[in-house]
Order: structure tokens, then C-alpha cells, then sequence
């Protein structure tokens, strides 16, 4: 995927693309919508902060 977006091939088609995972967001009972989707392999919880605010 580095080689095509730095440019090296011209065109992309869908099946260059090789999608190794996701970051899905949302609250902790948006989520829970997706503990029995077959293709979730592996899931955490956990909360991104911002210092000083």
C-alpha cells in the first residue's frame, strides 16, 4: 500500500488492498453492539484523554 500511495503504480483497484485491521470509536454501549460480530477477532475497551483540559 506504501508503494502505491508514494506513487509508484498509477492506478488502485480493490484488490490491492489488503485491510490488516480497524479502530472502531464510539461509547462503551455503542460497542457492545459488536461483541457477537463474527469477524471481530480481537477488541479492547480503553479512553484516550487530553492533558491539561
Amino acid at each position: 500500500m506504501y508503494r502505491y500511495l508514494k506513487g509508484d503504480h498509477a492506478n488502485i483497484s480493490p484488490q490491492d488492498i489488503k485491510v490488516l485491521g480497524v479502530v472502531v470509536t464510539g461509547s462503551a454501549s455503542e460497542l457492545t453492539e459488536l461483541m457477537n460480530v463474527k469477524e471481530i477477532r480481537a477488541a479492547e475497551l480503553g479512553v484516550t484523554i487530553v492533558p491539561n483540559k
